[in-house]
This record gives structure tokens, C-alpha cells and sequence, in this order.
């Protein structure tokens, strides 16, 4: 494994630099939020008051609508009768009762004035009364009924007689006679009058009890005084007793349709409290609860509302006005206050009581704020682009002073690593030639000195073969940072680079303390240069070398294995940790620094053996643990064998063979 003289940088002035420009980026951030605040508010306002003018609008129209509406009704009222005119109002229009009046201001509908029971004088009446209900013989009484009806001539005096005859027979137990008789007054009687009541729907009305009374009455048995009374025509019942009818038949009857049923009651319950007409045409308050009342334009009749149906009525009218969906208009009563937060503008209702008022609410607060996002839209893009570019700027700075820093201390690093690798073996060399220049001494024979002669000699060809590599891998490294190294590629056999390699590390392994194995299997085809293959093998051997202990073993093997070339270089070193064997192939990268520094190298041969791979379209890994050595497996692409051999015909094979 190849020492490294590490290369971690110092990031203190990085940090600054990047702290610089985050600090204005912060800054940056801080306005542009603080202006989409704003501009938010601004949009909000710029709502308010584009919205107070639909809301202006809107009132406009709903007081037009509703001024109106009271024309149409005081217009029925003058062209038809006061009934029907009730009847139109409440039925077909949002009142929910009316009163009406005269020229002369006499209460015209609901007119409750009662009139006085008639009181029968004649000699017969008595005689049948007297039976009824002081003799209490029912079925005689029921029999002089019958003679009077039969008799006279006058045909209300008929359905009087008809009537009690009924009352009598049901009286005496008769039901069935008593009810076929009531059918008889109600067909024969459906046009007649008696002091402003309709017999035929009093008839009717008893037929009906009696049948309630009897278990029998049924929905479809109601259908003729429902229509009855739900008829407001010139010949139907008085005010007095359609009211009165009204109530009974919903008693009897629960699910009967009776749409003016509680218009009468409303109308009927304003005139008992005798509130006071509006001064003007102006809903206000009529003193009952949950009630507004308005004079008709014509003075002749005042308009009940139900605030709840008025409400609802002017909302209808309202939402008819073209707005966002975001933006909903609410009519609010004098009972109801605004709440901040999502209201916009609000404007009073002119010929309402004080208090009305149409509010602009936003109903989607979400699509609102998407509509100010989309305003505020362009400042967050400019905000942003000012951010990405400072960022981008103090990034591509801080990797420019973090290159500078690099290099200056790869340079550093260089020279303090040549000095180091070239000052050991040039001193040995010089303490060498000196020896040699100074001659034998006096007592030394010649035989001892030419034997300590010739170890000098091959002591000094070694350092100079040692400075020769390292001066090499400075060559090398230098040509690899300024990417003008140029490999010389051919066809040839992987073997010839392993065996040059070999060639120069032979004589450090002895075969006894110190053995090199190695196994190369076959041909091994491939395009590249020999002399930089050979120096990527000669630098595992030197790695393998410098950091195994003796006795090393060092194991040498290359194969073909499909289309791929496989170099191994494995010793029995000391190992390294997987952290480190991540970034052994970084220059000058160093796992053990003391290590490193008692042995000659300086970092630069594993990062030159993984350039001149990779050049080879090849790979190198490493397979490593503490403790049990490193493995070195270089991978280049295979050519074919017979264009190799052509090339290469004297080429031999090593197998298995042991230095």
C-alpha cells in the first residue's frame, strides 16, 4: 500500500467565504418574504376595494329587486281581490304573510270580523232544538230536522236543517246516516253562503270528523276541502273561516298541503299584537320574533318576512353577481357582526333597517392565496434567481480557493516529498564515492579492498536505479497533472510487461527469507504500452515490498477469464482498513504516516498505476483488511490471441515460476 502525505485542506477560509455569502442570501430571503408579506396585504386590499365595487353592485341590485318585488304585490292587490291577492303573495313571492288595506285603510284580508250566529224563532226550530237538547231524544230531534228540510223552500234554511239532522243522527249513534247526509249538504251546497261561512265546507269539515272519529278517515278523503280552502277565489270561505278550517284540517290531517297555513297565522298573529304600521317603505323589525315588516308603495298593505326567508331570498340575489370563485357575497341581518379575518368590504342596504348589509367574504382562502402567489409571483423568481446565483457564485469560489489551496499544498507537498526521496540516496551515494575516491588505506590489502570496492559500486547502481523510478514517477506524475502523457499502444502479451517488472525486482527476494511466487497462465492478449504496464506492475511490487515485514511472500498471477485480462499482486503486509482503502489511490493520500516515513516512496505510485489503467480502459481494486495483507487486482480488456501471436512470436511463458 502506498503512503500518502495527506492532503486534507484546511476549510476555515471555504467556511468564511461561504458564511459571506450566506449571510446576504439570508438578508435576501428575510426582504423577500417581508415583501410577499406585503404584497399580499396589497393584493388584499386592492381586493377590498375592487370587491367593494361588486358589492356596491350588489346592493344596487338587491334593492332594486326588492323594490320590486313590493310594486308587483301592490299591483295585484289593485287589479284582483284582497284573497286572491294574499294567496299570490305568499305563494309565488318571498313574503311570508301580507296584510291589505282599502283606500280608506279598512282592513281588507285577513278580515277577522265575526258575525253573529243566526237564531231561529219559528215554532219548528224550537220544537226540534227542544227535543235535541232538552228532552235528549236525538233521533226524534233528527226526524224533525229532516221535515224541516224537506219543507221549506229556502235553500240555506235547508242546509241548516240538514246539518242539525246530522248532528242528531251521530247523537243517537247513526254515524253512517249522519255522514251521508253531510256528502248530501256538501254537493248540493258548494256556492252557498250563510253570514260569510261556506256550508259546504262546514259540512265537509264535520264529515271528516266523523270519519277521524270512526277510524276511517284517510288522506284522499281530504282532497275536496284542501282544495277548498286553498282555492282563494271571490265565492270561497271568509278569512275568519278558512283560518279556522285550516288549522282543524291540518290537525286531522297532518300531511295536508296547506301552503297558506301559516301566512293566516302570521297575519292574523300581526293584527292581534296591533303593531304599528312602517312609518315608510323600509324593512324593519315588526316586533315579533325573528319578523321584519315593509309598507307596499301604495300604502295599502304591509309585507311580513320571515328575516331567515328574506335573508335567503336576497342571498340568491346577490350570488347572481360575477365573482371569483374565491370570493363569496354574504347578506348579513343587524343581529350578526363581522369577524376579521377573511371579510373584504361591506356595504348597508338602502330601505332596509339599519343593520342590513351585503359583506364581500372569501369563501377559498387557498385560491386566494394562489392568486397572490401568482402576483407576488415575479419577486419570489427575482428574490430566488439573486439567491441561486450568490449561492452559485460563492460555491464556484469556494471551489476555486479550495483548487488553489490544493494545489499549493500538492506543490508543497511535492517539493518536500523530492527533497525527502532524493536527500537519502543522494548522501549514501556521496558518502559512497567519497570512500571510494579516498582509496585503500595503508594497512588494507587489495583483495579486501576490490571486494568492499565492488559492493560500494553495486550499493551506488541500486540508489541510482532507486532514484531512477522515483525521478520516473515525478515524470509521470507531472505529465498526469498536465494531461500530456502519451502511451505508445500495440498488440502484445500482458506476460512481457509482468516480466519486465519482474526483471527489476528479482534480486531483493532471495528465495529463502523473502520469496516471490508467480503464476501466469497462457496467453494474454492486449493492446497497451509495455513500458507503462510494466511500470504499474514494477509499482505494486515496490508497494508490496516497502510495506510487508519480512519473511515477505509475495504472490505474482495473471489469467484470462472471458474478455478480461486479471494482474494480481498479493503480499502478506500489515493490511489496511476499509476507511482507508477508499482513498489509496489518492496522491500523497497517507493511512500510516510512521509507517510511511520509514521507507523511501512518496505516495505518487498507486494514483500513477490507476491513471495508467484506467488509460488502458482497464481497472484496478483493491482487496484488503487489517491484518492479512492487500491484494492488487488490475483488469484490462483481452484481444485475440492469434494477432498477438503474430506479433509476438518469441514470446515465453513463466508458469509457476519461483524467484
Amino acid at each position: 500500500m502506498a503512503p500518502s502525505t495527506g492532503r486534507d485542506l484546511s476549510l476555515r477560509p471555504v467556511l468564511w467565504l461561504l458564511t459571506l455569502a450566506l449571510v446576504p442570501s439570508v438578508g435576501v430571503m428575510w426582504m423577500m418574504r417581508a415583501a410577499l408579506d406585503n404584497e399580499r396585504l396589497a393584493t388584499r386590499q386592492r381586493l377590498a376595494d375592487a370587491y367593494g365595487t361588486q358589492a356596491e353592485l350588489a346592493v344596487q341590485d338587491v334593492e332594486r329587486q326588492f323594490a320590486q318585488l313590493l310594486n308587483d304585490v301592490d299591483q295585484f292587490r289593485i287589479t284582483t281581490s284582497p284573497s286572491k291577492a294574499f294567496a299570490h303573495a305568499v305563494i309565488t313571492t318571498p313574503l311570508h304573510s301580507v296584510i291589505l288595506y282599502d283606500e280608506l285603510g279598512k282592513l281588507v284580508y285577513p278580515d277577522l270580523a265575526a258575525h253573529e250566529p243566526l237564531v231561529e224563532t219559528s215554532a219548528i226550530w224550537r220544537r226540534a232544538e227542544r227535543l235535541e237538547f232538552v228532552d235528549s231524544e236525538p233521533l226524534a230531534a233528527a226526524e224533525a230536522f229532516g221535515d224541516i228540510a224537506s219543507t221549506t223552500d229556502d235553500v240555506v234554511e235547508k242546509a241548516r236543517a240538514q246539518m242539525a239532522q246530522s248532528r242528531a243522527l251521530e247523537k243517537a249513534g247513526r254515524r253512517d246516516a249522519a255522514i251521508a247526509i253531510l256528502d248530501e249538504v256538501r254537493a248540493a251546497n258548494s256556492d252557498i253562503r250563510q253570514e260569510g261561512r261556506t256550508i259546504a265546507a262546514d259540512a265537509e269539515m264535520r264529515r271528516l270528523e266523523l270519519l277521524q272519529e270512526g277510524g276511517r278517515l284517510q288522506t284522499r278523503d281530504a282532497e275536496w276541502l284542501q282544495s277548498t280552502l286553498n282555492n282563494y277565489g271571490d265565492h270561497g270561505p271568509s278569512a275568519a273561516q278558512r283560518l279556522f278550517l285550516l288549522r282543524r284540517l291540518h290537525s286531522l290531517v297532518p300531511d295536508a298541503d296547506l301552503p297558506t297555513l301559516e301566512a293566516e297565522e302570521l297575519a292574523v298573529q300581526y293584527l292581534g299584537r296591533q303593531v304599528a304600521a312602517p312609518p315608510n317603505a323600509s324593512l324593519t323589525s315588526a316586533g315579533l320574533a325573528n319578523v321584519s315588516h315593509v309598507r307596499l308603495p301604495s300604502g295599502r298593505g304591509v309585507a311580513l318576512f320571515r328575516v331567515d326567508n328574506v335573508r335567503d331570498w336576497l342571498q340568491r340575489l346577490a350570488q347572481r353577481q360575477p365573482l371569483p370563485e374565491y370570493v363569496e357575497p354574504i347578506i348579513l341581518t343587524p343581529k350578526e357582526r363581522v369577524a376579521e379575518g377573511d371579510w373584504l368590504s361591506e356595504r348597508p342596504i338602502e330601505g332596509f333597517e339599519a343593520g342590513w348589509r351585503i359583506a364581500m367574504r372569501l369563501s377559498n382562502s387557498q385560491a386566494y392565496d394562489a392568486a397572490a402567489r401568482q402576483s407576488a409571483a415575479p419577486l419570489a423568481w427575482i428574490g430566488g434567481i439573486v439567491v441561486a446565483l450568490t449561492s452559485t457564485l460563492a460555491f464556484a469560489a469556494a471551489r476555486s480557493m479550495r483548487e488553489q489551496a490544493r494545489l499549493t499544498r500538492l506543490k508543497n507537498d511535492l517539493v518536500a516529498t523530492v527533497s525527502h526521496e532524493l536527500k537519502t540516496p543522494l548522501a549514501s551515494t556521496r558518502v559512497l564515492v567519497d570512500t571510494l575516491l579516498a582509496g585503500p588505506g595503508a594497512a588494507s590489502d587489495g583483495a579486501a579492498w576490490e571486494r568492499r570496492s565492488r559492493e560500494y559500486l553495486e550499493m551506488i547502481s541500486r540508489e541510482n536505479r532507486r532514484l531512477s523510478r522515483l525521478i520516473d514517477n515525478f515524470l509521470t506524475f507531472s505529465r498526469m497533472e498536465r494531461g500530456k502523457h502519451r502511451f505508445n499502444f500495440q498488440s502484445m502479451d500482458a506476460r512481457r510487461a509482468i516480466e519486465l517488472a519482474l526483471e527489476a525486482v528479482h534480486e531483493r527476494f532471495d528465495g529463502a527469507e523473502n520469496t516471490l511466487a508467480v503464476d501466469i497462465v497462457g496467453s494474454l492478449p492486449i493492446e497497451g504500452d509495455v513500458d507503462a504496464l510494466s511500470t504499474a506492475v514494477l509499482n505494486l511490487l515496490d508497494n508490496a515490498w516497502k510495506y510487508s515485514d519480512s519473511p515477505r511472500r509475495v504472490h505474482v498471477a495473471a489469467v484470462r477469464s472471458g474478455d478480461r485480462i486479471k494482474i494480481c499482486v498479493e503480499d502478506n503486509g500489515r493490511g489496511i482498513a476499509p476507511r482507508d482503502a477508499r482513498r489509496v489511490f489518492e496522491r500523497f493520500y497517507q493511512a500510516d504516516q510512521t509507517l510511511s516515513r520509514s521507507h523511501e516512496g512518496c505516495g505518487l505510485g498507486l494514483s500513477i498505476v490507476k491513471y495508467i489503467v484506467e488509460a488502458h480502459e482497464g481497472v484496478v481494486e483493491l482487496d484488503a483488511n487489517r491484518g492479512r495483507g492487500c491484494k492488487f487486482i488490475i483488469e484490462l480488456p483481452a484481444q485475440n490471441d492469434d494477432l498477438v501471436a503474430a506479433l509476438q512470436p518469441d514470446v515465453h511463458s513463466k508458469d509457476d515460476e519461483s524467484l
